[in-house]
């Protein structure tokens, strides 16, 4: 009976491209931004315009971006259009670090259709968290009447809450509070505070924070990271923390001089559309510098993008895109712009084209790497055209799979369907090394035919095994 063990070995894969403030109007002295880098392969495009101080934005499960304009407007850009009239209007308090926020969506929007707003009423010192619903006949509005406040504490100077989060175990996260994480209960109202806080009967998550205005949940492991801005120098520059329950230790820092920084948000990028080197990095952006970084998942920091506008916030789209809020202003604090800004803001969208006539993608998901092979093998192949997309068989005219014995093929069988299978009867066979390859036909894009192959390498069996 045949047994071999194989290794993979992979011919094509796709080409390598290459303090108080954090979120908005800081001096003027850093006003000017630098001409535009991205890696090969990005464009950056504008989504929508007209925005008034956009601060965090959101995808809903139908693919809308809904974005909050600090100036107490929540709106929604639909099929990559602003909608003329508002999804919400609050009545808001412009001054310094007030207005709104943040907002985040139920764990069951799609049923419950709630929404939750953190923002500053007109005429108070208080910010609070209150739940909306959207219309059951027109979701792009809220239901009017539909609010209920759910928090409220009292404002402080230095609360640049920018973002507000439900976690894994179904609490809401908010950063940025007094150098504080808080941690509520919404869907216990009234009961709002968690009983399992580290402080019965207070709200705060970690503490020992400076101005952590933006934080995110890696959707892949569930934790919790924060950006914490520090804007001044000497205050032991940008950091990202990962928050856990009491503490927030640092995962890494970068300085600057005055006022030349302020990490704003960063976001985990766990879709596929973008080459595979990026995977499980976390952009981060710098409101000041204009730049988007990325930290790979072994740590390793590099520079993504310069030159980008006023960036506020970043998030990974439905089309695994990269899209961040652009403020439209870097302005003195207390410029005429703060109490009244100007329609200057925007969504852009940082985007990935896979070159053109790129060859396909193969590799083997069976069997496995190393595994010793006897009587009939599943034998499947993963293949796809990245200029059709990702999904296995996009692009793909068919796939050939091959058995050989040195450099003659022994066996051979070919597909046209998704999925990529062949019952390969290693009984047919006598002992000895072997190769299986699988070679993909694609004519997806303008150039005519291209191939690429994938290969398992023979691998040694005992003469004597069974």
């Amino acid at each position: 009976m045949f047994h071999g063990i194989v290794r993979r070995l992979f011919a094509s894969r796709l080409p390598s491209p290459l303090a108080a403030l954090p979120f908005l109007l800081l001096p003027a002295l850093a006003g000017v931004v630098a001409a535009q880098s991205l890696p090969p392969g990005f464009t950056e495009e504008t989504i929508a315009t007209g925005l008034r101080q956009p601060l965090t934005m959101s995808f809903a499960p139908d693919g809308r971006i809904f974005v909050n304009e600090r100036v107490g407007q929540l709106r929604i850009i639909r099929n990559n259009q602003l909608q003329t009239d508002p999804f919400l209007r609050v009545d808001v308090n412009l001054s310094v670090i007030r207005g709104l926020m943040a907002f985040t969506f139920d764990p069951n929007f799609p049923a419950n259709r709630y929404l939750y707003a953190y923002y500053n009423p007109l005429g108070t010192e208080t910010f609070r968290v209150s739940r909306f619903r959207a219309q059951a006949g027109n979701p792009d509005l809220v239901e009017s009447g539909s609010e209920l406040i759910l928090y409220s504490r009292t404002y402080n100077t230095f609360d640049s809450t920018r973002e507000i989060l439900f976690g894994p175990d179904g609490k809401m996260y908010m950063g940025g509070a007094e150098g504080n994480i808080r941690r509520i209960d919404p869907l216990n109202f009234p009961n709002v505070i968690p009983a399992d806080n580290p402080t019965a009967g207070s709200d705060v998550w970690a503490s020992g924070l400076r101005n952590p205005s933006g934080i995110t949940f890696d959707p892949a492991t569930g934790r919790l990271f924060a950006n914490d801005a520090a804007w001044h120098a000497g205050q032991g520059g940008e950091k990202i923390r990962e928050v856990f329950r009491g503490s927030a230790p640092i995962v890494y820092s970068y300085d600057h001089a005055e006022a030349a920084g302020a990490l704003t948000a960063g976001v985990f990028y766990r879709a596929t559309h973008l080459p595979a080197q990026y995977a499980g990095s976390y952009f981060f952006v710098d409101h000041v510098q204009g730049t988007l970084r990325r930290r790979d998942p072994a740590g390793l920091v590099s520079v993504f993008a310069t030159g980008l506008t006023y960036p506020v916030d970043v998030k990974v789209g439905p089309d695994g895109n990269l899209y961040y809020t652009d403020l439209g202003v870097l302005g003195a604090e207390f410029s005429p712009e703060f109490t009244n800004p100007s329609p200057t803001g925007t969504v852009r969208r940082i985007r990935y084209t896979p070159p053109a006539n790129a060859v396909p993608v193969v590799s083997f998901t069976t069997p496995a790497s190393g595994a010793t092979l006897s009587g009939t093998v599943a034998v499947n192949a993963f293949v796809y055209d990245p200029d059709a997309g990702t999904a296995d068989g996009a692009g793909i005219a068919n796939v050939v799979f091959e058995l050989l014995q040195g450099t003659t093929v022994v066996a051979s069988h070919a597909e046209s369907v998704v999925t990529y299978d062949w019952s390969l009867d290693t009984t047919l066979h006598p002992d000895g090394a072997y190769t299986l390859r699988a070679t993909a036909t694609s004519t997806a894009a303008a150039g005519g035919t291209r191939t690429a192959t994938a290969c398992r390498t023979r691998g040694r069996r005992s003469t004597s095994a069974t």
